[in-house]
């Protein structure tokens, strides 16, 4: 019997509709170079997927818990020898302003995290448009009593110190940064006087003190007879301070409690064994960068 032209296109759509079907079936498995180079053609059986399970019958889902890590400035361009790490744009960073801190986080990794249980003695954030520093948040010490420490084993010397800060008075007796029982400690000696400590007082007025309500960098390197200080990049006196240890650190006022610092806090950085020149000029430029210090 002859075909028709129309069973002919029929057969031919069928056929077509048939090479089609095939192609996407083993495309699924894998492709037909991997199919057939192993013989026949697959059943359309093998290409077959099950369908998902219902909704109503699958098992209870898995806890999932989302950890967000606490946000650390970027930068620091020496972690060599860090000891401890506090930066008080990280620690107020989405706080309320005027929020008490009941401790600082070290962001070394060292977990040297300096703190204050009783809540009176707590400093604060400061995290209003007006009270920025470099459009950064600062934690504020209200000169009467706030301090935060932490005792830890002997952290013996040479060590290097940064502390970036202001004072709202320049009152003499204020301690930026001092030790727990064995001291390393630098302070205000009396109004317009700067000194450093670690068994013996050098007093440091070579190039003057900041202003009050001045965001400085302070550093001081405790090295025995090769101690130095520098503000704010500048070299600001030498001595021989003493060789003690430090067995903690106080922060906002004075081992003894007797001198209370009245102004704000940006960053305390400590490091063992103390810094190369370069190294504390790199040190010296970040903080410049980060807190907008001379």
């Amino acid at each position: 019997m002859t075909e028709s032209r129309g069973e002919r296109l029929c057969l031919s759509r069928r056929a077509f509709l048939l090479s089609v079907g095939t192609a996407v079936g083993l495309l699924a498995l894998g492709g037909p170079s991997e199919v057939f180079g192993q013989g026949a053609a697959p059943a359309l059986a093998q290409v077959v997927r099950p369908l998902a399970t219902p909704r109503a019958a699958a098992t209870a889902r898995p806890t999932i818990t989302v950890r967000y890590p606490t946000p650390t400035p970027t930068g620091l361009p020496v972690t060599s020898g860090l000891q401890m790490w506090f930066d008080a744009g990280t620690q107020c960073d989405g706080v309320g302003d005027g929020v008490a801190q009941s401790s600082w986080t070290d962001l070394s990794g060292n977990a040297r995290h300096v703190v204050q249980a009783s809540g009176t003695l707590q400093p604060t954030c400061q995290t209003a448009v007006g009270d920025l520093v470099n459009g950064l948040p600062v934690i504020d010490f209200d000169g009467t009593d706030d301090y935060l420490r932490l005792a830890f084993g002997s952290l013996a010397q040479s060590t290097t110190i940064f502390v970036v800060a202001d004072s709202d008075d320049q009152d003499g007796n204020s301690f930026y940064f001092d030790g727990v029982a064995s001291r390393e400690a630098i302070y205000w000696r009396v109004t317009g006087q700067r000194a450093f400590f670690a068994g013996a007082e050098i007093d440091t007025s070579t190039n003057g003190q900041p202003a009050a309500n001045t965001m400085a960098s302070i550093v001081v390197d405790f090295d025995g007879a090769s101690s130095a200080e520098w503000l704010d990049g500048t070299a600001n006196g030498t001595g021989n301070p003493g060789s003690a240890a430090l067995t903690g650190i106080t922060l906002g006022n004075s081992s003894g409690l007797s001198g209370p610092w009245n102004g704000q806090y940006a960053m305390v950085l400590v490091y063992a064994p103390k810094l190369s020149t370069g190294d504390r000029q790199l040190v010296e430029a970040y903080i410049s960068t980060r807190w907008g210090t001379p």
